[in-house]
């Protein structure tokens, strides 16, 4: 009988145990690069410059001295990364006729009976548009007038 030592055992190759080994790096080496690809889009996201279109001026608001109306505004972004506004104009009553001027007068107004809602959008030129009938004019004064209806 001949004893050998663990250190004079020949190295037995298992084609089975190396590809396990070979396999856990690829894993390892898979992981590593997620961890890099996700590290480089998150720093790219706060690198990224806005879009002009996402912030636009603040509205000049013209007071109505004798029919003033009561008005909110409600800012959000839309599906393109733009800011878009959504201006409600209501009145005293739910019955009361509501005016909505844009631009003290210049490009005219929108009346409704009860309360109305306006939705301008920030274009590239950062001033608010509001889209009617296929024309988007720029806006840069609202006012809101009621009178009660009766």
């Amino acid at each position: 009988r001949v004893r050998l030592l663990d250190a004079q055992l020949p190295t037995v190759s298992d084609d089975c145990s190396n590809f396990r080994r070979r396999l856990r790096a690829a894993w390892k080496m898979a992981a590593a690069a997620m961890v890099v690809l996700v590290g480089a889009v998150v720093a790219a996201g706060w690198a990224a410059p806005q879009q002009a279109c996402s912030a636009c001026p603040a509205l000049n608001w013209n007071k109505e001295a004798r029919n003033p109306g009561v008005y909110t505004e409600s800012k959000s972004i839309n599906g393109d990364g733009c800011a878009k506004l959504t201006v409600k104009c209501a009145g005293n009553s739910e019955s009361a006729m509501t005016f909505v001027e844009f631009n003290k007068g210049d490009l005219g107004g929108i009346q409704e009976n009860g309360s109305q809602s306006v939705v301008l959008v920030c274009g590239s030129d950062m001033l608010w548009h509001y889209q009617a009938e296929g024309i988007a004019p720029s806006i840069t004064a609202l006012s809101c007038s009621a009178v009660k209806s009766g």
